[in-house]
């Protein structure tokens, strides 16, 4: 879905929970969530693993954030890079990193 349809539609759906109507939503998206939601469940293999309010979720399976850099040049240092990054967050790492060349 573009953008501009998905907030068009979150929209909507927002101001139907507004005027107090429970709206079930599907969705991957964590994102989406965090805008639409004020209660999540999680589900595995069909089952219910867990419901709550989006951090009691957070709170209870988060673990730590995904970074994706994509760099302007091949040359670019990203061993400087990720040591800044370990500076500020100590428990950073760097899990891959590739270079790709233009078409």
């Amino acid at each position: 879905m573009d953008p501009r349809t998905k907030r068009h539609l979150w929209k909507i759906i927002s101001e139907e929970v507004k005027g107090k109507c429970a709206v079930v939503l599907t969705s991957h998206s964590m994102e989406e969530c965090e805008a639409l939601c004020s209660r999540l469940a999680i589900m595995v293999k069909g089952q219910f693993r867990c419901l709550g309010s989006l951090q009691h979720i957070k709170n209870r399976f988060g673990s730590g954030f995904t970074v994706k850099m994509y760099l302007a040049e091949a040359s670019c240092d990203t061993e400087a890079i990720t040591g800044f990054m370990q500076r500020r967050f100590p428990s950073t790492y760097l899990k891959v990193s590739y270079v790709s060349y233009p078409k």
